[in-house]
C-alpha cells in the first residue's frame, strides 16, 4: 500500500471511515466475499478479517501490475486460507 494510505489506516484504522463502518454491518463472519477491483487490498484485508475463520473472499484486479501487491498483502494477513 502507499505511504498516505498505510498512515491514514494507523492512524484512523481506516482509510474510507464511512465505507468502512458500512462493511463493517453488512458483512458477518463466515459469508462469501467479492471483492470487485481489489487494488492493493485494503477492503481484501478489511473483510477478510471479518469473514474469518470459516468464510471465503473472492478479490479480483485487473492490473497485473498491482496485481502483486495484492498477493504481498493477503499474504502478509495471512488470509490464504480465506482468499
Amino acid at each position: 500500500m502507499n505511504e498516505y494510505v498505510q498512515t491514514q489506516m494507523w492512524i484512523r484504522e481506516s482509510y474510507e471511515p464511512p465505507e468502512t463502518y458500512l462493511a463493517s454491518h453488512l458483512v458477518k463472519l463466515s459469508m462469501c466475499v467479492i471483492d470487485v477491483g481489489a487494488n492493493v487490498g485494503q477492503y481484501t484485508t478489511l473483510l477478510g478479517k471479518m469473514i474469518q475463520p470459516n468464510g471465503r473472499l473472492h478479490a479480483f484486479e485487473p492490473s497485473l501490475r498491482i496485481i502483486g501487491k495484492l498477493q504481498t498483502t493477503s499474504l502478509g494477513i495471512d488470509l490464504n486460507k480465506s482468499v
